[in-house]
């Protein structure tokens, strides 16, 4: 029998194939993960709606399903297997779904929210994985060797496959398949989890034997992966009387860890979210004629604040950084400056100027930058958005990021201080008309007011704008808005209501 792609969510028509979970031969049950696809940065995890044996895999890696088109053939667990729900619905929707997508394209670009999937599809989103999609205890049968070795790609697939399915770093992620004397697999003694939580947890090299799961059946959840990730920070803590340049090798390694890299003499397939990333910044440079201005801030009262605030934090389990206090400056900016929280409409010809502050954070994860968003910033205080700020990143680097928690934003910022760097020319997160690169805080000696060399800790600020909607002149004035807020960052501290 065949089995088309179902209907994956509510206005979404078309996804990009980035990950076989299942090959030739599997056997598989109601439940069991198939493909991960990914739309709009988000990767999702399309389920099983049969039981049976899987036959062919009939779609490349990297290439673009449309819904109701076959991915795969299977023979039934029984001869009375009945049609599945995906094979009801692409066969329901197949014959109109050219029209309805090519209407979407045009419809899309101009709606500003994603409905949830709908409640018939059997699609389930990669938030949604950690619940349990199988039977209590149940566990997947072969599935992960095909996403870990790219010699178990399916040998039924119609059309070229790279020879390398996936970045090289992978392989310091692979997991190897053995067998003990009594012929059980090494797959089978592993717990119950979702496919994201075992990526999330190689990519942070994480044994899950080790997690006691608080699911059904054992079934590990992000909240238990969460947990462990925490106690292994607390272990890892550095000593404040270390010594500063053994502190800065760890933080350099540590940061090498977090970003594929590659690995020289191999080719990496142009696909997937790289790939979605790359269409996405060629079409605003080729679109908007942008242009940069750079500043400096003293920034040394809110580094003393940051201090101040950084042990009561942590024991409530909050990590506190520059950027949550950024945030806030940044809504304070936009609403002194409104052209700088606009977007061109090009088909009506209107600047429209928006009323709403929603904060696009750009997270570096392993296969390349998302944009989780801060959804109405300026009704949230700095402890609510540093707390959303690590529950998105983190949501972004595990591959479980929601495709609403990627729309909507109205201005970016991007941060490389982390990693280092001063000074950044950022590409605009189209069709946003502006976005802030921050780099990293410095010490350096400059004159006060008294004309006195005094050490302070300086910061620059990276503005891109869209010379259409933005002059030289208005970005001067939103970058001194920016330095006027965070000078002030105490203030955040304040209730809106006193």
């Amino acid at each position: 029998m065949n089995f088309p792609l179902p209907e994956i969510g509510e206005g979404v028509y078309e996804a990009e194939l980035i990950e076989w979970l299942v090959k030739p031969g599997d056997k598989v049950r109601r439940g069991t993960g198939l493909i991960m696809v990914m739309t709009d940065k988000a990767n999702m995890e399309v389920p099983a709606s049969f039981a049976g044996t899987i036959e062919n895999c009939l779609v490349a890696i990297g290439n673009k399903i449309r819904v109701g088109q076959i991915i795969l053939d299977y023979q039934p667990e029984n001869a009375t297997e009945p049609v599945s729900i995906g094979e009801a619905v692409a066969k329901q929707t197949i014959s109109n779904s050219d029209s309805l997508h090519d209407r979407h394209r045009s419809d899309s670009e101009k709606t500003q929210s994603v409905g949830a999937p709908s409640n018939y599809s059997p699609f389930i989103e990669k938030e949604n994985s950690t619940r349990a999609v199988m039977n209590p205890g149940e566990k997947k049968e072969n599935s992960i060797s095909s996403l870990v070795s790219p010699q178990n790609s399916p040998k039924g697939i119609r059309g070229e496959i790279p020879k390398v399915a996936t970045p090289v770093s992978a392989d310091s992620q692979r997991i190897d398949v053995d067998h003990n004397e009594k012929g059980t697999s090494s797959l089978d003694r592993l717990p119950p989890a979702a496919p994201s939580i075992r990526r999330m947890a190689r990519q942070l090299g994480i044994n899950l034997s080790g997690i006691q799961g608080s699911g059904p059946g054992g079934r590990i959840l992000i909240d238990d992966l969460s947990r462990s990730i925490q106690e292994q920070s607390k272990s890892s803590i550095v000593s404040e009387t270390a010594n500063v340049d053994s502190v800065k090798s760890k933080n350099s390694d540590k940061n090498r860890g977090e970003f594929s890299v590659g690995k020289a003499g191999t080719r990496i397939p142009y696909q997937g979210l790289r790939r979605m990333i790359g269409d996405h910044l060629l079409a605003t440079k080729d679109r908007v004629p942008s242009f940069s201005y750079v500043d400096e801030i003293d920034v040394s009262e809110l580094v003393r604040l940051k201090q101040s605030l950084s042990v009561p934090c942590k024991e409530r389990g909050l990590k506190l950084t520059y950027l949550a206090f950024f945030v806030k400056a940044v809504v304070q900016a936009l609403k002194a400056v409104p052209l700088a929280n606009a977007t061109l409409d090009e088909a009506e010809q209107h600047i429209i100027l928006h009323d709403r502050y929603d904060i696009g954070i750009a997270v570096a994860t392993l296969t390349g930058l998302v944009v989780p968003v801060i959804k109405e910033a300026d009704k949230k205080d700095v402890f609510t958005i540093a707390r959303q700020i690590d529950q998105l990143g983190m949501a972004a680097k595990s591959g479980k990021i929601r495709r609403e928690d990627l729309k909507g934003s109205t201005f970016t910022i991007t941060s490389i201080g982390n990693i280092g760097g001063l000074i950044s020319t950022p590409i605009l997160n189209y069709p946003e008309v502006g976005i802030l690169g921050l780099g990293k805080v410095v010490r350096r000696p400059v004159y006060n007011d008294q004309n006195q060399i005094v050490p302070a800790d300086i910061i620059y600020l990276s503005l891109t704008f869209d010379h259409r909607v933005v002059d030289g002149a208005i970005a001067a004035l939103f970058g001194n808005a920016v330095r006027d807020a965070i000078q002030l960052a105490g203030s955040f501290l304040i209730p809106d209501q006193v």
